[in-house]
């Protein structure tokens, strides 16, 4: 996927309070992407969710709460970084 071809697109990023990851979350947010950030603190994350993200907070080795972070979203794009 090219930086162009983000615009309009949904995606989740995992472990979105990473250096990595927030850089890649604001990235995306910069180029009209749509970003759904799982995270484990929502207190880490508030900068994101003030860059536009929406923050969802869960457990990665928990299978309902990694779903609850897709399920209904229309996710075109999963970038893990946890």
């Amino acid at each position: 996927m090219t930086p162009e071809s983000l615009g309009g697109k949904r995606l989740a990023i995992y472990g979105a309070t990473s250096k990595i990851a927030s850089i890649t979350a604001r990235s995306a947010l910069a180029q009209k992407a749509e970003v759904v950030a799982f995270v484990r603190n929502a207190t880490k994350a508030e900068p994101l969710r003030q860059a536009g993200a929406e923050i969802v907070v869960g457990d990665i080795t928990n299978r309902t709460d990694v779903r609850r972070a897709l399920e209904g979203r229309g996710i075109d794009v999963t970038i893990n970084f946890a």
